[in-house]
C-alpha cells in the first residue's frame, strides 16, 4: 500500500483497475466462502439486498471470504437505484456501519442520508466507501455528471465516486470518456450500462476508471459481463495489471 492512498483490502485504488466480482445469491456467496476456488476478481461485491440471508450470517460469510484473501465490498442497494432494499434507512444504517467495521468497504448511494456518516467512519478507519449514483433512464449532461462527481468528492477523502448511467447514443460514450479524462487522478469509477455501454466496462478502466464491475453468478446490472472476462482482458492489455496478476495472452475480452 502507498502512504495516504485509498485501498480496498490490499489493493491500492488508482490508474490500475481493480476487478469487482458481484455475487447476488446466497448460494454463490457460500460457495466462495467455502473456498472451493479463488474468485476470478480482486474484490467481491456482496449484494446483500438480493440475498435471503440473516445479516449476521451474511457478514460471517463475508469475513470468511476476506480471511481467504479477497476483500469484500458490502452493498445493500436501495430499490430506487436498481436494488431490492425497501426497508427504512434506520435499518440499513446500522447494517452498513457494522459491515464497514468488519469488512474492507461498503457501498452507499450518493442520494442517501447515510453517505456522509459512512464516509466519515471509513476515513477514521483507513477504509473507503464507494459512493454510487445509478441512472437507468439515460446519461446526464456533462454539467450534471460533473456536479455529481463534485458532490461525491465533497463527502470526504474516503469517498470513491461511482457513476453508472444508461448509454443510448454514441455521443454519450464520448461524454463518459471526457468525464474520466477531465477528472483529477483521485479514484473514480465510471460505467456505461445497457447494450451500447457494455464495452465501457472494459474500455473505461483502461483509461483510468479505478473499478471494473463484472458478475460472478448472475448479472446485477444491464450490460454487466463476467468478472473473469474482465480480468483476462486486463491481463492482456494493461501491463501493470498483468504484472500483478500474471499474464494470460491466450485470453481476450469478448
Amino acid at each position: 500500500m502507498e502512504p495516504g492512498s485509498l485501498n480496498i483490502g490490499g489493493w491500492t485504488l488508482g490508474m490500475t483497475p481493480r476487478v469487482v466480482g458481484t455475487v447476488s445469491t446466497a448460494e454463490a456467496l457460500r460457495g466462495i466462502a467455502e473456498g472451493l476456488a479463488p474468485p476470478p476478481c480482486d474484490v467481491v461485491e456482496v449484494r446483500f439486498d438480493s440475498m435471503d440471508l440473516d445479516p449476521q450470517a451474511a457478514l460471517d460469510l463475508c469475513e470468511r471470504v476476506e480471511r481467504a484473501g479477497t476483500p469484500v465490498l458490502f452493498t445493500v442497494r436501495a430499490a430506487d437505484e436498481g436494488g431490492a432494499w425497501t426497508a427504512p434507512e434506520a435499518e440499513r444504517g446500522p447494517l452498513l456501519a457494522d459491515a464497514l467495521d468488519r469488512l474492507a468497504a461498503v457501498d452507499i448511494e450518493l442520494s442517501s442520508t447515510l453517505a456522509a456518516d459512512l464516509v466519515g467512519r471509513a476515513g477514521a478507519a483507513g477504509k473507503v466507501v464507494v459512493v454510487s449514483h445509478h441512472d437507468f433512464e439515460g446519461c446526464p449532461r456533462a454539467a450534471m455528471l460533473a456536479h455529481l462527481l463534485k458532490e461525491a468528492r465533497a463527502l470526504g477523502p474516503a469517498a470513491v465516486p461511482k457513476l453508472a448511467v444508461m448509454v443510448r447514443e454514441p455521443t454519450e460514450l464520448l461524454r463518459l470518456v471526457r468525464l474520466l479524462e477531465g477528472a483529477d487522478r483521485r479514484p473514480l469509477c465510471v460505467i456505461g450500462m445497457g447494450p451500447l455501454g457494455m464495452r465501457t466496462r472494459s474500455a473505461l478502466p483502461v483509461l483510468g476508471a479505478c473499478l471494473a464491475y463484472g458478475y460472478l453468478d448472475r448479472p446485477a446490472a444491464p450490460g454487466q459481463v463476467p468478472a473473469a472476462a474482465l480480468a483476462d482482458h486486463f491481463r492482456a492489455v494493461i501491463p501493470e495489471y498483468a504484472a500483478e496478476h500474471g499474464a494470460d495472452p491466450d485470453q481476450t475480452f469478448a
